[in-house]
């Protein structure tokens, strides 16, 4: 079984939604979701990440930010943009361990950071987020 971790900037947005939305369409690996930063460690996702995904029934409940660290074990690193891309290798994780979300059936386009945005741009990205879960899943089996 392969462990994916989902990683963004805070843990509150974009990776615990990857999280959820992957845990919901997949039984087949083990998966996980991280900040860079440690700005939110231990808090719940963000309130509007709650109900766009509670919306779809999927609970966010189980996680709770927390920053990466290189004793995570992990298969593959699931990134949200450019800017954590670069972080990552900056932090010397395996670069041929390292994907952007969006390579997944997007084209390699960032999936964006949605906190400034208001709800609408968490709808956004969960869809954006959704789509690229479902390439993901199958590019691995």
């Amino acid at each position: 079984m392969k462990n994916i971790i989902f990683v963004c900037l805070g843990n509150i947005c974009r990776s615990p939604l990857a999280q959820a939305i992957a845990e919901h369409k997949s039984k087949d690996f083990i998966f996980d979701s991280a900040g860079l930063s440690t700005y939110h460690q231990g808090e719940l996702p963000h309130i509007y990440s709650q109900e766009v995904a509670q919306k779809r029934g999927i609970s966010l409940k189980h996680i709770h930010s927390k920053p990466l660290s290189k004793n995570f074990s992990f298969d593959l690193l699931v990134c949200m943009d450019n800017a954590n891309y670069e972080e990552l290798i900056a932090l010397g994780f395996d670069q041929k361990k390292i994907r952007k979300l969006g390579s997944f059936g997007m084209n390699g386009e960032d999936i964006p950071d949605p906190y400034y945005g208001g709800k609408e741009a968490f709808e956004q990205v969960y869809d954006m987020i959704e789509r690229c879960i479902e390439k993901m899943l199958e590019e691995l089996k």
